[in-house]
């Protein structure tokens, strides 16, 4: 009876009623399509960093990690003893080793610092997605003798082209200073902007042609799948001795990591000012309703009527508001993302600052099922509250002063 009640209570001002529930649709409507957009934008970001530049793991001499200085080099026997422990693990797919040399970049424009990396071409293509960042030449594919790929933005400040000669300088392992010649055979560009200012791609039997020796200081490992990341790479590091350590995606880019752990939290956060907005409007709601049903109230109670059952009629009345509110915002904001999903996000106009964050100028935002739950819950837990103040102000009434109107 009390249930009946409380559902027609609720459209005896339908204009007024239709006005919270179409308030409590939107915010979650909008909730959800922040959620959305908020994670495919980092689950992209995330991604394009894995695949370009982190890798999910990497290996490293401890030495190179404390410090690294090129005499931070990979033996022959632990990279033997890495390569058989990687091939043994069904969930690489890959992984190329690396020579990572701090040194100095030379045009007849300028000179600059940068990070040289020198790759097996074959090995990287298979774990990286560099080569298909190419915007001029390609990734080593031509027969260039001592090519070099740079990226854009370090193209234009240095003012240098393709073929164009570039002098590199760096130190070897044993301390001796070369300077060799390269010329320009590939310009790329990734959605990271800081990268790309400071990193160049060289081919490792360059490198060892000119430092007379093998120097391996990385080995970039990729996984089948970027879940359980940590869990894999404990896999590995239990089952490797000496300097070797191997540290995940997390652990070399801590900015990243925090940025992926921190986003759930965010996102709460962010649903929980938008359900408190909501609440407010609830509680005026509820509190007009009571003030205008004064006299019924002071009817209701004066014939018999106990305080529990109104406080339960009111209860109900609010919570009802919740229930029929929640699965239509729910619907809409699911709707709304997977169009979304399909169509993307251009946000062209803002790519270049998007790509100072490592994101692309399209964003497809992603479908986050367990925040529905999370959505549920607290809207009937903000019906609840919002109840309260205006259920306490009815049991408040004097029974006598509220069929008299005063």
């Amino acid at each position: 009876m009390i249930l009946k009640v409380a559902w027609r209570n609720i459209w005896r001002s339908r204009i007024r009623s239709i006005i919270v529930l179409s308030s409590i649709a939107i915010g979650i409507w909008a909730g959800l399509v922040i959620i959305g957009f908020s994670f495919g934008m980092n689950n992209e970001r995330t991604a394009a960093a894995i695949g370009a530049t982190l890798g999910h793991s990497q290996a490293h001499h401890r030495a190179f990690i404390e410090d690294p200085q090129p005499s931070a080099v990979l033996s022959e026997a632990a990279i033997q003893e890495l390569e058989t422990t990687l091939d043994a693990q069904n969930f690489v797919i890959g992984y190329a080793k690396r020579t990572v040399l701090q040194g100095m970049v030379a045009s007849p424009k300028k000179t600059r610092a940068t990070r040289i990396i020198g790759v097996d071409a074959e090995a990287e293509r298979k774990v990286t997605t560099i080569p298909s960042y190419t915007v001029e030449g390609d990734f080593f594919e031509s027969k260039v003798r001592k090519g070099v790929v740079i990226s854009e933005k370090l193209a234009q400040k240095m003012g240098l082209g393709m073929r164009k000669k570039l002098v590199l300088t760096f130190q070897d392992q044993r301390g001796v200073i070369h300077k060799a010649t390269f010329r320009v055979s590939g310009i790329y560009r990734t959605l990271n902007a800081a990268w790309d200012e400071l990193n160049l791609y060289v081919q490792q039997d360059d490198i060892e042609k000119i430092v007379g020796g093998s120097l391996i200081h990385e080995v970039l490992i990729s996984y089948d799948k970027s879940e359980d990341t940590e869990q894999k790479t404990q896999a590995i590091v239990s089952q490797v001795n000496g300097p070797i350590v191997i540290t995940s995606w997390k652990q070399n880019s801590p900015e990243l990591g925090f940025a992926d752990d921190m986003m759930g939290i965010m996102l709460v956060l962010v649903l929980g000012i938008i359900m408190l907005a909501l609440l407010f409007g609830i509680i005026n709601n509820m509190l007009m309703a009571v003030l205008e049903r004064r006299r019924e109230l002071g009817m209701l109670m004066a014939v018999g009527m106990n305080k529990r059952k109104v406080f339960l009629m009111i209860l109900l009345e609010t919570l009802m508001l919740g229930i029929v509110a929640g699965p239509i915002g729910i619907v809409l904001g699911d709707v709304t993302v997977r169009a979304m999903m399909r169509i993307g996000l251009d946000l062209s106009t803002k790519k270049d600052g998007l790509a100072e964050l490592g994101v692309g100028s399209v964003i497809y935002p992603e479908i986050v099922p367990e925040y529905y739950l999370i959505i549920a819950i607290m809207v009937i837990t903000t019906a609840l509250i919002a109840a309260l103040f205006p259920a306490y102000k009815a049991l408040k009434l004097n029974p006598v002063a509220a069929i008299r109107g005063n």
